[in-house]
């Protein structure tokens, strides 16, 4: 059921009715509204819809809470569930490529794919941060050159030690 809009906080309300009849708001359970000065929807639950959410330059989250020692909210994204033995689908994040002309429509490619089975991420990889660790049985590298110490060659001795530790 749809009741406002609330001209008082600027918003459309969406809600349910708590009695056995509308008659005033009193009675209705505010579960999602529409900010009609930031154009935000906020809900208390979920949305769920058969096509797809598009977001056009904005976020996706979760407001922070105040107060002392809070806990944040988890943010799941899951993609669809299927049935037995019907394949099972993924989650993909897509950038668009850049196109020659100013007026092209920049097609979409996928950077980041999370599937039953495994991640796959395509472009540049970048991580940053003091210790990476992984934990695999196999590590293949298809580059024939694996470079230590930097990207650029050092122009005085740092002694440091390069190189790999078998153990």
């Amino acid at each position: 059921m749809i009741f406002g809009p609330n001209q008082a906080n600027r918003r459309i309300s969406f809600g349910k009715i708590t009695g056995s009849e509308f008659t005033t708001h009193q009675n209705v359970t505010e579960i999602a509204y529409f900010n009609l000065d930031n154009y935000s929807f906020n809900t208390t639950g979920s949305i769920n819809t058969a096509g797809n959410i598009l977001v056009d330059g904005g976020n996706i989250g979760q407001t922070a809470k105040s107060g002392t020692n809070q806990v944040g909210g988890d943010l799941v994204i899951a993609s669809g569930r299927g049935t037995g033995s019907g394949a099972a689908s993924s989650i993909k994040f897509q950038t668009p490529t850049v196109t020659t002309s100013g007026t092209t429509t920049q097609t979409l490619a996928d950077r980041l794919t999370i599937t039953s089975t495994g991640v796959t991420i395509s472009g540049i990889l970048q991580v940053d941060g003091s210790v990476q660790t992984i934990n695999s049985t196999t590590v293949t590298i298809d580059d024939p050159v694996i470079t230590l110490g930097g990207d650029t060659a050092p122009t005085s001795d740092d002694n440091r030690d390069r190189g790999f530790e078998f153990r």
